[in-house]
């Protein structure tokens, strides 16, 4: 799944410090290991929006 940063921190299982604003990805079990820290909630879930591509039928030009 795919994660923002909400406020900064070290990923001490990544080696990493995350900035407020960055996105990477996470398993499911990470995200919420990375939430209940004593630091209160670190990411927040990106949803995608998914678009809707036009379809064509067929005889249309």
């Amino acid at each position: 799944m795919k994660v923002k940063a909400i406020k900064p921190f070290t990923d001490l299982k990544e080696n990493v410090k995350r900035k407020s604003g960055d996105t990477f990805v996470v398993s499911q079990e990470r995200f919420k290991e990375m939430n209940s820290s004593r630091y209160g909630e670190l990411v927040k879930e990106v949803v995608e929006k998914k678009t809707k591509r036009a379809s064509k039928k067929v005889g249309d030009k």
